[in-house]
């Protein structure tokens, strides 16, 4: 879930190619993210179909080897930090999906993530850009007209209880002055860039509830 490397004075956090990749990130989105990714895609893209998918922040990669074998036309990209598409590549590799899955490292704000995707997967990503906007547009960019932006992030709920229940977990976010929109600020974000959103459903992640929001680039 991680964005990239650092650019001028600002520095983005650093993903460890260990444990936490291989072992924690790994059981969680093989548990928790892949299905309900699979299940989110389902409603909107048919297995015999052929599409491209970007995993933006992809860690170790499990949820697009799940999509790749719920999905045998589709072909994708996972974009990580360098260490953490290493063991994206190791992922895929074992899968047997080297043909139609590639792990990409880079820089999300500095790199090219590509273009041409049918559909962007973009899971607590956007708490560490430095600007919403500007990542927004290249998501944009990357799409074809028509495809869709998944983006999957907690957002602070407007009723005072459920917000103190949600910041127990992303108060240490805060603190490290990353970003948690309050609700409804990523769908206007969403809007201001060009993106039709077309609906928002709730999503089951291991830390908190969140929110995913599809949004399709129009097409004229």
């Amino acid at each position: 879930m991680a964005c990239a490397g650092k650019t001028g004075q600002h520095r983005w956090p650093t993903v460890s190619a260990g444990p936490w990749q291989r072992g924690h990130l790994a059981r969680e989105q093989a548990a928790v993210t892949a299905p309900a990714a699979c299940e989110l895609v389902a409603q909107r893209r048919v297995a015999e179909a052929a599409w491209r998918l970007l995993d933006l922040g992809g860690g170790p990669g499990l949820v697009a080897v799940a999509l790749a074998k719920a999905f045998p036309h589709m072909q994708g990209v996972v974009f990580e930090l360098p260490e953490a598409a290493d063991v994206a590549a190791q992922h895929i590799a074992e899968a047997g999906l080297a043909s139609r899955l590639e792990a990409r490292g880079g820089d999300l704000v500095r790199d090219d993530i590509g273009t041409g995707y049918d559909l962007i997967w973009c899971s607590s990503v956007l708490h560490f850009v430095p600007e919403l906007s500007a990542c927004l547009d290249k998501l944009h960019a990357a799409l074809k007209p028509g495809g869709e932006l998944i983006c999957v992030h907690a957002e602070i709920p407007a009723e005072p209880e459920a917000a103190r229940r949600m910041l127990s977990y992303y108060l240490p976010l805060l603190w490290q002055g990353r970003r948690v929109t309050q609700a409804g600020e990523l769908r206007q974000a969403l809007l201001a860039q060009g993106f039709e959103v077309c609906e928002a459903q709730p999503i089951a992640l291991p830390m908190a509830p969140a929110t995913a929001l599809v949004a399709r680039r129009r097409t004229k």
